[in-house]
């Protein structure tokens, strides 16, 4: 089991860095939100806690704030983008 763990892992980290390589880390970040679904699954499966409010509370604040960033990081490098094409444009 610990050696399937391992590995899996090792497949998520080379996954990952291979994201990177095509997007910013900005444009991946929403995506990591998806692992608190999946740690609240398997805790409940596994253990049977489902989170209190408090913690959806926080999950919610945490994922609004990481959407907004990244929402934020892309009109910025869409608007260095059109600046930039109309630059080139004027030459």
């Amino acid at each position: 089991m610990m050696a399937a763990m391992g590995f899996f892992a090792a497949v998520g980290h080379f996954m990952i860095i291979q994201a990177c390589e095509y997007a910013t880390a900005s444009q991946l970040s929403p995506f990591n939100y998806f692992e608190i679904i999946g740690a609240v699954v398997i805790s409940y499966l596994v253990f049977g806690y489902w989170p209190t409010i408090e913690v959806w509370v926080g999950v919610l604040v945490v994922s609004l704030s990481g959407f907004y960033i990244s929402w934020r990081e892309m009109r910025m490098v869409a608007k260095a983008t059109l600046v930039d094409n109309f630059r080139a444009d004027k030459l």
